[in-house]
Order: structure tokens, then sequence, then C-alpha cells
């Protein structure tokens, strides 16, 4: 995954007035995926592909709570 659909992808998932939070952990946790990227010689497309799960699980979380409420 290219790190502009990553961080759209997250974005999507949050409310807009925490975006400002996840910019800077995106910030963050780039520099991360690089480094875990390079530890293990995996591109870091795909250290990003695992960390989409988990963005994909808080997206049906949020999904699932939205439901609750109605």
């Amino acid at each position: 995954m290219e790190k502009e659909e990553f961080r759209n992808m997250l974005l999507d998932a949050i409310d807009e007035d925490h975006h400002h939070e996840v910019e800077a952990w995106l910030e963050n946790a780039e520099r991360g995926f690089e480094r875990i990227a390079d530890a293990m010689n995996w591109p870091v497309e795909q250290i990003r592909d695992f960390y989409k799960l988990i963005g994909f699980e808080i997206k049906v979380a949020q999904a699932q709570e939205d439901i609750g409420k109605q």
C-alpha cells in the first residue's frame, strides 16, 4: 500500500476532529515502518498493508458501534 493511500484510509476511519493527531502519528509511524521494513528486508508497502488490517478493524468496530446506537 502506498503512503498516501494508507494516510487516506486512516483519515477516512477517524473523526475529522482527530485528523491532526492522526497526521502527527503518521509522520512518526512512517519512520517506524521504514525501520521495520529494513530490519525484515521487506518492502515498506508490506508493512503498511499489515497496519491496513488494523485500520480495517477500527472501521468495522466503529460501524458496529454505530449500529448499536440505533
